[in-house]
């Protein structure tokens, strides 16, 4: 299901691709994508009017399955966060209604 989902997100990242910009290209905000975003930047540099003509859409579209994949990866490190944190609340509040239930 992971692979149908994160091809259903680069379908549709890819049919709004020309109305999106990408996010802020941090290096300390990307450390997996770094490559890529140096790549980006140098093209930038070396094709300063061709960027607009598409000199740069391959290193473009490279990036954005990093970062894509970056998002995968910490969504689902979130929701794993998020499972921990719902069974301690959900035990927590189990111990709580058992010590009512005993006084």
């Amino acid at each position: 299901i992971k692979a149908i989902l994160q091809g259903i997100y680069l379908f549709s990242l890819a049919c709004l691709k020309p109305f999106i910009m990408h996010p802020n290209l941090a290096l300390h905000r990307h450390p997996a994508c770094e490559e890529f975003i140096q790549a980006l930047h140098q093209c930038h540099v070396d094709h300063s009017v061709g960027k607009w003509f598409g000199a740069c859409n391959d290193a473009r579209r490279e990036m954005d399955k990093c970062l894509v994949n970056e998002f995968l990866v910490r969504r689902e490190l979130n929701f794993q966060k998020v499972k921990q944190e719902q069974a301690r609340t959900r035990k927590v509040m189990e111990e709580r209604a058992a010590e009512a239930t005993a006084q």
